[in-house]
């Protein structure tokens, strides 16, 4: 099941297996946390209740049964209105914290273990075995209980962060290593046996944070990237974080990782540069203009750095400033050699596409994105053959391959439809329900659904095969920026 639920106290029950909405249930209050209980047999509803005529309000904390979604159990220990609730990763037990600054914990058959004090909560979070449990605090610190079967002890009282802590979530599978992030722009990993942190990311405020994290082949080393533009690699039984922006000093203002890990491509306005990421003081290759053997005139375009999914291949525009117009073309450079692969002939376009070029699951065709179509590309011969154009109804926002790289999925233009093209037969599909600009999509593993996510806050699931919009998922206040 997918249960939410939201400000206006309506819980939606989803199959999460199909997408179909199954019930909705009146919480007759605002819905501040939901979480499973009994075991996985109910889930837990939490929120508050706004008395008519008075200011103050009464909590609604209640079970439903997961098959007849009939009440199985209601607490009227909190009297102040939920904060914040979450359960076990087993559902075998239960916390939620009040408005009054109190922390409420009950065991697998909903009785009460501890009602203990604590401060004005942002977030809380179960250990992987449910004996601890930590509550973020609005202030700067982090409250760390050990939970038994009838009481609840407070280990320790963490701080460090200098703006409050926004979140706290336990590293997977951990019950000692402990997620928190704050407003003071800090990531950070604590080693809750000695109250130390073992990871400890700063960014500077003055700017939107975005972070990616990438796996290594070996699972053993985490890459963290930042705004595309810096990179720490975190070593994951050593917890070392090697600052890898550093060593690649000023040759890069945009970085891309391959998807095992194994190298790193920055890029400036006039240098491709591919690092081994086991050795990332030397590089693999630096290609200027010239050597890339470029027109005059031309510079590259770093923000639209892109890595084929095999790691063989990395690819980004470049731009020819002429007289009176503005021609863009695609380099596609091998990762390991720094040889050429292939150069899609350059067109004059309106504007320079901030939308990087689109690798096919095999690398051999490419997606070029130039104003308001998506040219599709044969690049394993040539010279390079134009399989496809792709209209859209205004400039691109995304574009994406399907996993059996058969259709393109583009979407652009202020009318918020996507297009899907079968590439080899040029039939065309319009999914038509987003109302403001389609920001990400991506494909199920079968091809045959598409995930799209907007700057109407809504993520959207489609059928590939007929159009048809299986299900709408709202609850985001804000755009839908990654799917």
């Amino acid at each position: 099941l997918l249960v939410a639920g939201d400000d206006g106290g309506m819980i939606s029950v989803w199959d999460a297996s199909t997408w179909q909405l199954i019930d909705t249930i009146d919480h007759k209050s605002q819905v501040r946390g939901l979480a499973f209980a009994l075991g996985g047999k109910a889930f837990v509803a939490g929120g508050a209740d706004r008395k008519a005529g008075e200011g103050d309000t009464m909590a609604m904390l209640t079970a439903s049964d997961v098959v007849t979604r009939d009440p199985r159990w209601h607490s009227s220990e909190i009297q102040s209105g939920v904060r914040h609730l979450t359960s076990t990763p087993d559902a075998r037990r239960l916390a939620a914290t009040s408005e009054d600054r109190e922390l409420y914990i009950w065991n697998h058959e909903l009785n009460s273990i501890a009602t203990v004090p604590c401060a004005k909560s942002s977030s809380i979070a179960f250990s992987a075995d449910g004996r601890r449990l930590a509550v973020g605090s609005t202030a700067d610190s982090i409250m760390v209980w050990e939970v038994g079967s009838e009481s609840a002890d407070l280990l320790s009282t963490i701080k460090g962060h200098l703006a409050g802590v926004s979140g706290v979530a336990f590293v997977k599978g951990s019950n000692t290593e402990l997620w928190s992030t704050s407003p003071d722009y800090s990531i950070r990993i604590w080693d809750l046996e000695h109250c130390e942190p073992f990871l400890d990311l700063d960014f500077s405020a003055d700017e939107k944070t975005r972070l990616t994290y990438f796996l290594d082949g070996n699972k053993t080393k985490v890459m963290i990237i930042r705004n595309g533009k810096e990179a720490w690699q975190w070593d994951l039984s050593s917890h070392d974080l090697t600052p890898i922006r550093r060593q690649f000093g000023d040759a890069s203002s945009h970085l891309a990782i391959t998807q095992h890990g194994e190298f790193v491509a920055g890029a400036t306005i006039d240098e491709l540069s591919v690092w081994k990421l086991a050795n990332p003081s030397e590089s693999v290759f630096r290609c200027n203009v010239d050597r890339l053997s470029l027109p005059p005139l031309t510079k590259l375009i770093p923000s639209t750095l892109s890595v084929s999914r095999n790691g063989r291949s990395v690819a980004l525009a470049y731009s020819e400033l002429g007289r009176n117009a503005k021609s863009m073309g695609i380099v596609v450079v091998d990762m390991a050699t720094g040889k050429i692969r292939s150069l899609v002939p350059p067109a004059t376009t309106r504007s320079s596409s901030d939308v990087p070029p689109v690798f096919s699951p095999s690398g051999k065709r490419i997606a070029v994105q130039r104003d308001d179509q998506s040219e599709v590309w044969d690049i394993a011969v040539n010279p390079p053959r134009l399989v496809r154009s792709c209209q859209t109804s205004g400039s691109l926002t995304c574009a994406e391959f399907s996993p059996d790289g058969s259709s393109l999925a583009i979407a652009g233009g202020a009318i918020s439809e996507i297009e899907l093209y079968n590439i080899d037969t040029g039939g065309r599909i319009t999914l038509t329900g987003h109302t403001n600009f389609v920001n990400c999509m991506v494909f199920s593993h079968d091809s045959s659904f598409l995930v799209s996510g907007s700057k109407d806050k809504t993520v959207r699931i489609w059928e590939t095969e007929t159009g048809q919009q299986r299900s709408v998922i709202s609850g985001h206040h804000g755009p839908v920026s990654y799917t």
